[in-house]
This record gives structure tokens, C-alpha cells and sequence, in this order.
């Protein structure tokens, strides 16, 4: 019963999630959370998880541009590592998460997301905790030695390392700082030099209007793939390990990576 609802294929020994091509859309009087629910009980709570992300990209007409190639695509689809982002507004998880999804609509199963600690329980209870893992600072060390071995064993690992300096409202139209939190200058010198590090860079002013105005619209996603051999370079011009500076250094790397989408529409400490 639980296959039926929740169809898992596996190719070369990993296992994708098989997304249908048509799926129900919200109601009118749906709230998101009954929607979710409804997508739960029908497919299964991960699979409803990579659905509602399709369905709310197509509901507010939002139409990523993905400047990309296969090569890269491929990479992202079946190698070991990291996926990171800048956030900009809360569309930015249903456009990695489209990303992911290869030309006949597979998902690769092994993924894992790190969220806000508030949003956990919240998330857990929608879609399940398998591809959650809680941003909780009094196990950060143990969280990411989780992360650490979960990428060692072929895993691909979500963040968004820049997300609460996002978070925070400016006045004005004075452009929003790029500050990433610890958490990956802590964990790139404790990963094989090549895994994957795949970066998104999207469209701060595209994506922000296109929901303010609420009429959708194009928005350019920058994407690169790299290795962490490459990102481990940035940090060696801090060899002390202050991880406060270290960050810094990744995030001034990650907005030269996406000089359009992300170095122009940022203020880079």
C-alpha cells in the first residue's frame, strides 16, 4: 500500500522518488496546510512535500530561468554534497526543489534539508522528518557530524547559509547584506575534496517583486558546480579557523560565483 502511494525506483543502486505528471492543484478555499495534508494522504508525506513546491511555483507563476547545462544537472542529480543558496523570499526551497527533478520527473531520494528550528515540528508533521534536519545551535556540532557522515555515504545536503541575515527588514531600498552563518565554513574542511558543492544564485530583485506584485514572472537562477576542494581555497587566507571570518570569506566566494543574480544585488561585508 505505502509503494502504491509513494512509487520509489531505483537506477545504479540510488533511489528516486517518481513525481506523476499530474497531480491535483489546490481548491479555492484550500489553505496551503489542507492541501498538504490532502497531498500527504494521497502520496505519501515526502513525495507531497516535492509536489506542493511544484504546485505553489506554478500557483504564483513564478518561471525560474535555470542557466545551467546536463553536465551540471547530472552532478546534482547523483553525486555526493552540498546544495546552497542565497534566500531571498519563500519560493527559494520549491526552486532548488524543481531543480532537483531530473528530465522524467525523478527525484533522487537522499536528500537532506537543514531548517529553522521554529519550522521543524511544523514541517515534520506536513511531510514527514526524513529530509529535515533541525537548525538547533546546542547540537550544532552533533548536526553536522550527522551531515558529515550522511554526505560521506553518498547523501546530498540542502542550506541556505545566508538566511537569517535575509530575514532581517531593511528600510528603504537599501540592499540586504550577504552573511552566512557558521555552519558550512565548519563543515567544508570536514568533507572529502571532491564532493560536490553545487550553488543556486537567485534573483534577489526578481523573485522579491514577483511576489510582492503578486503577478509572477521570469526569474534568473544562476547555477554552478564545483567542487569543496575549490570552496577550501577560499578559507585559507583565514588559516586561524575564526569561523566568524571564515564565513565571510565563503560568502564574499558564493556572490563572485553569481556576480548577476547574487554579487549585484547584495551588500558584501
Amino acid at each position: 500500500m505505502f509503494e502504491e502511494r509513494h512509487p520509489v525506483r531505483e537506477e545504479q543502486g540510488k533511489k528516486y522518488y517518481q513525481l506523476p505528471t499530474e497531480f491535483p492543484r489546490p481548491q479555492g478555499a484550500d489553505t496551503p496546510e489542507v492541501y498538504e495534508k490532502r497531498l500527504g494522504q494521497r502520496y505519501g508525506k515526502e513525495m507531497a512535500y516535492l509536489l506542493d513546491a511544484d504546485a505553489y511555483l506554478d500557483i504564483s507563476k513564478i518561471r525560474p530561468n535555470y542557466q545551467t547545462n546536463s553536465e551540471n544537472r547530472t552532478s546534482l542529480h547523483t553525486r555526493s554534497g552540498i546544495v546552497l543558496a542565497n534566500h531571498p523570499s519563500d519560493m527559494d526551497v520549491s526552486v532548488i526543489l524543481r531543480a532537483l527533478q531530473d528530465e522524467e520527473r525523478r527525484v533522487r531520494e537522499d536528500f537532506v534539508e537543514l531548517v529553522a528550528e521554529e519550522e521543524f515540528p511544523h514541517l515534520g508533521s506536513l511531510f514527514g522528518k526524513k529530509h529535515f534536519l533541525p537548525a538547533t545551535r546546542a547540537r550544532a556540532t552533533e548536526t553536522f557530524e550527522e551531515i558529515r557522515k550522511f554526505i560521506q555515504d553518498g547523501g546530498l545536503f540542502i542550506i541556505f547559509p545566508s538566511f537569517k541575515s535575509e530575514r532581517v527588514r531593511r528600510r528603504g531600498f537599501s540592499l540586504p547584506s550577504l552573511a552566512f552563518e557558521n555552519g558550512l565554513a565548519y563543515l567544508l574542511p570536514r568533507i572529502p575534496a571532491e564532493s560536490m558543492v553545487y550553488s543556486f544564485g537567485i534573483s534577489r530583485s526578481e523573485i522579491v517583486n514577483a511576489r510582492h506584485l503578486r503577478k509572477g514572472g521570469k526569474v534568473e537562477v544562476t547555477e554552478v558546480c564545483s567542487n569543496a576542494s575549490d570552496w577550501k581555497k577560499a578559507l585559507e587566507t583565514e588559516p586561524n579557523g575564526n569561523r566568524f571570518e571564515q564565513s565571510k570569506l565563503l560568502a564574499k566566494y558564493f556572490a563572485n560565483l553569481h556576480p548577476e543574480t547574487v554579487g549585484s544585488q547584495y551588500k558584501i561585508a
